[in-house]
């Protein structure tokens, strides 16, 4: 790798941090993205469309009925600016159902024409001008709808454009990690003196067992190939990422005494994407720590079922030794990988026990 590849690196991860800084820096920012301003937010609307009901028309009834019957107006009007942001966006517009969220909003508004012309049937008595009670009218109608669905609209830009500011942050919180990623998959590539051994021990091997000697040597070439190539995507087969494990630990086994490794593949095939390097982290952290006192070993087991991936990895370590993710991406960044790609999707198990570490990972693809 050259110097301009790092400085390439380097100045992706400077873009990523002014981004970020940029967000989290402008209080409007903070103040339409953030969850701590949700109650703001919602604050707000509500006193901007109190104030623009209150004074932006003439008095229609007796007394204080005008007051009241507007406060009401606003506060149904709340509720299907509520009902469009956190249920048809999410379940129509989001999943391009566009005809079905255009008729929804249509119907809201002839909905609510109705309701309105019942109201005025009822409080005809107070009103302040009587010039006969209101009658249907298509006119009346048309107007009135598209009226309410600019309003809707305006709501609807509101939050899409919240999203793709979430988006976006994410997308830069991504590039972060990504790029913490690679600096971590170059540093933690194949050292030479790995290197040496597994080809001195194949060496060794060419004349008393030729067949252990070439198969060492192509899974060498397999893991090399995985760590350049397969890994620069940005997603795999689950597939590959296995069998990358499968010539690690060969690896591992033939450098090592007393080395013993299980990898269990149940479930459906495993021929679902995944984000590479997502395992890789428990893998390394296994065949660290796992010097035992007695035959050292490490189990892995992958499940998966429909949309469910479950992964387990257990391994041995000396009693005395305390476990901890250091190598790879490390336990804090394998989280927040996590949260990110499977928000509210997965569960984490670390267990660290006196002569075994255990990994449990739940996800939904």
């Amino acid at each position: 790798m050259d110097k301009k590849f790092f400085m390439d690196l380097s100045q992706d991860k400077n873009d990523s941090f002014t981004h970020s800084e940029m967000g989290k820096q402008a209080f409007w920012y903070d103040f339409i993205v953030s969850s701590q301003y949700r109650w703001h937010r919602r604050i707000a609307l509500l006193l901007l469309f109190g104030l623009l009901f209150l004074t932006s028309k003439e008095k229609e009834y007796i007394g204080n009925m005008d007051i009241y019957l507007n406060m009401a107006f606003v506060l149904y009007l709340l509720l299907l600016i509520y009902l469009n942001v956190y249920i048809l966006i999410p379940k129509l517009l989001a999943k391009s159902k566009i005809f079905l969220y255009i008729l929804s909003l249509i119907f809201l508004a002839v909905f609510t024409f109705i309701i309105i012309m019942i109201f005025d049937q009822i409080f005809y008595e107070y009103k302040v001008v009587k010039n006969g009670k209101p009658a249907f009218s298509l006119v009346s109608l048309l107007h009135f709808t598209l009226s309410l669905n600019i309003i809707l609209a305006s709501t609807t830009a509101i939050k899409l454009f919240q999203n793709w500011l979430r988006t976006r942050e994410n997308f830069y919180k991504m590039r972060e990690i990504n790029f913490q990623n690679e600096l971590a998959l170059l540093k933690n590539q194949i050292s030479p003196h790995f290197l040496f051994n597994t080809l001195n021990n194949a060496n060794i091997l060419i004349e008393d067992n030729p067949k252990l000697a070439s198969s060492l040597i192509v899974n060498l070439s397999e893991l090399l190939r995985y760590q350049i190539y397969d890994c620069s995507e940005e997603s795999i087969i689950l597939r590959s990422d296995i069998q990358f494990f499968e010539n690690f630990l060969s690896i591992e086994s033939s450098r090592r005494d007393d080395f013993e490794y299980e990898i269990l593949v149940t479930g459906e095939k495993p021929d679902i994407l995944v984000p590479p390097l997502l395992f890789i982290p428990f893998i390394e952290n296994a065949v660290k720590h796992n010097n035992n006192y007695e035959k050292a070993f490490v189990k892995v087991h992958f499940h998966l079922e429909n949309t469910i991936l479950h992964f387990t990895c257990m391994n041995s370590k000396a009693p005395i030794e305390s476990t901890t993710l250091k190598g790879g991406i490390g336990l804090t960044n394998i989280r927040k990988r996590l949260e990110l790609l499977y928000p509210d999707k997965y569960q984490l198990i670390i267990e660290n026990k006196p002569s075994s570490f255990f990994v449990d990972l739940i996800v939904e693809l």
